[in-house]
């Protein structure tokens, strides 16, 4: 692939308000129809390899004196994002670094908000709960969220919104500048893991399922299967409700669900991402599956991340441990909780790794 930034992927002959507006005059088509006739066709052909595919080169890394505390020193760290959006704000990838003044391991954590996040005050203490014993932790501000948050906007507006390649491309490019912090920190000698919730914990399913060099994780409140989420799942009942209005019913999903599982059939035959007109198959962390060193941490009456969602992804994943919580997607009465096992599980993990 030629250029020096991974280009977003978007239909050439439509808007990216196609599913907003354009699709309304085919209406009346059906769903067949308007799938073989108007969609299908305009649904650009991507190369798999291409999905996370960034050109590694040296990146130079901005870093900013914030304070200074008893345990730990707080810096902000930016770069220039490989990936190339038409938000300015948006290509300047922020993390705080939380730095411990006595390291007492080569590893590093990064952590990852949820959606709609401004403030991230969960994701923050794990950082600082991390630095206090000793852990060089991170707090990662996914795309179009935080400081990359174009003005006029709410953090986390313009990563889901009803048109499905502006946040496949966010998602792809959360993934892409989080291998560029890894190649960062490897470089100076650091081990990574980290940790997400709801959003970004499925971000960070599909991290490490692609890219090994993150080797511990956690899992807050996440899963994987994006089809099944947004059918079933509360946050994108907008999403859901507007496909309905064409006609889409549980039939059709039934059939998208048969032919994911076709498709991860073929994967595991061939060792390889085949080519699908479904291209959120390609960012899917169920795509990317794999035995791996994670803790998951999930609230029983979840009416966002369906239970299933959660339970398939968990197998294919060697089925590691979980945490069910008496709670629902919300779990703030479970805060203190769930940083504190976090925390432990991440603690102990990197020790018996080190």
């Amino acid at each position: 692939m030629k250029g020096t930034v991974t280009p977003e992927i978007k239909p050439e002959k439509f808007s990216s308000g196609i599913l907003r507006e354009g699709l309304r005059k085919y209406r009346s088509y059906g769903v067949s129809r308007l799938l073989n006739e108007v969609v299908i066709p305009n649904i650009p052909d991507i190369d798999p390899k291409e999905t996370f595919f960034y050109e590694k080169k040296p990146t130079s890394f901005k870093e900013e004196f914030i304070k200074k505390y008893r345990f730990y020193t707080l810096s902000h760290l930016s770069f220039k994002s490989p990936f190339h959006t038409d938000c300015p704000e948006n290509n300047t990838a922020h993390l705080l670094h939380f730095v411990p003044h006595k390291k007492k391991t080569d590893f590093l954590f990064v952590t990852l908000h949820g959606w709609m996040s401004n403030r991230a005050g969960f994701m923050s203490e794990i950082c600082r709960r991390l630095a206090k014993s000793g852990i060089n932790a991170c707090l990662f501000s996914l795309p179009y969220h935080r400081e990359r948050t174009p003005a006029g906007k709410r953090s986390g507006s313009l990563f889901f919104t009803l048109d499905p390649f502006r946040t496949f491309n966010a998602y792809r490019q959360a993934v892409i500048d989080l291998m560029v912090v890894a190649d960062h920190f490897e470089e100076r000698g650091f081990r990574l893991g980290g940790a997400g919730i709801s959003l970004g914990a499925l971000i960070f399913n599909t991290l490490m399922g692609f890219d090994s060099r993150y080797e511990i994780g956690v899992s807050i409140v996440g899963g994987g299967d994006i089809s099944r989420i947004v059918w079933e799942g509360l946050a994108t009942r907008f999403v859901r409700k507007f496909i309905q209005s064409f006609g889409v019913s549980a039939k059709h999903f039934k059939m998208l669900s048969e032919h994911q599982e076709n498709f991860l059939k073929e994967k595991r035959r061939t060792e390889e991402i085949p080519k699908t007109k479904c291209f959120w198959f390609l960012i899917d962390p169920i795509t990317y599956a794999s035995k791996r060193d994670v803790l998951f941490i999930n609230g029983r009456f979840d009416p966002i991340i369906p239970r299933k969602a959660v339970l398939e992804f968990k197998e294919s994943c060697g089925n590691p441990p979980i945490i069910w919580i008496p709670a629902d997607h919300f779990t703030i009465i479970f805060r203190r909780y769930i940083i504190r096992r976090t925390v432990k599980f991440l603690m102990e993990r990197s020790k018996l790794s080190a």
